[in-house]
């Protein structure tokens, strides 16, 4: 998505905490701009080899955890915004309203998630098998759980995106 900010505007405008979901030291969309804005953002990262990478790298970040978005609700705490940037497509599409109830039960203001609009293969990156996508997400897919939802780009051709997003 080109700018995200006039659909939630929320952590650009109020500052809080982010639980960013899904980390790698060379794509983390939007990271720079919600840290920018001035939150506070803590990483929950499945595959520790990113978290490593990223320890003495990484400034934007007060806290990472390593651990699995299915799992969320074993953290400690709520965070005001849970910003779910291309982590979706990565588990099985019937685990994601599940996966989704127990992201917004750990938010307090809004959550937010993006993935590839449609078809996009890909295999394991760099030896990261929880890179592999799983599923291809549509529109319906997001509705059908009450997100609102923007699209960029052209369905199921590469580089476009699709965006939900609900207010908790």
């Amino acid at each position: 998505m080109h700018d995200i900010r006039p659909y939630i505007p929320e952590p650009f405008e109020d500052p809080g905490t982010v639980l960013y979901i899904g980390y790698r030291l060379d794509a983390c969309s939007w990271l720079q701009e919600l840290y920018n804005a001035g939150n506070e953002i803590t990483i929950l990262e499945v595959w520790p080899n990113n978290i490593t990478n990223a320890l003495g790298k990484e400034t934007r970040v007060s806290r990472f955890w390593c651990g699995d978005v299915r799992a969320v609700d074993k953290l400690q705490g709520k965070w005001d915004y849970i910003w779910w940037w291309h982590g979706p497509e990565h588990i099985l599409q019937e685990e994601f309203p599940g996966t989704l109830e127990l992201v917004k039960g750990k938010a307090r203001k809004l959550v937010a998630l993006a993935a590839p609009w449609g078809v996009y293969k890909q295999l394991p990156f760099d030896g990261n098998q929880y890179e592999t996508h799983q599923w291809s997400v549509y529109r319906k897919d997001l509705e059908a759980v009450g997100l609102e939802v923007a699209t960029d780009g052209e369905m199921d051709q590469p580089g476009s995106e699709i965006v939900g997003w609900v207010r908790v």
